[in-house]
């Protein structure tokens, strides 16, 4: 793999070492191997669930949903009308 690709890959929090102290299960790795078969491995921290998943409250979105079903409605009688 080209070092620019690899240096785009610890620009979204790859390294090439664990950190000292550091659990092992808290990272996941990926392996590299460049045109000449040579094998790298980047590790990166896992992400937490909170940290995936940033969204808490779905109420704003239920209330959107909610006011397009009207307009369905609508348009399905209307359609089967004609």
């Amino acid at each position: 793999m080209k070092k620019k690709n690899i240096k785009s890959l610890e620009k979204i929090g790859y390294t090439k070492e664990i950190p000292k102290g550091e659990d092992v299960n808290e990272y996941e790795s990926i392996n590299l191997k460049n045109v000449n078969g040579q094998t790298t491995t980047l590790f990166r921290k896992r992400r937490t669930d909170h940290d995936q998943n940033n969204i808490n409250d779905f109420t704003n979105s239920w209330k959107i949903f909610n006011s397009y079903l009207p307009c369905f409605f609508f348009f399905a009688c209307l359609h089967l009308m004609t």
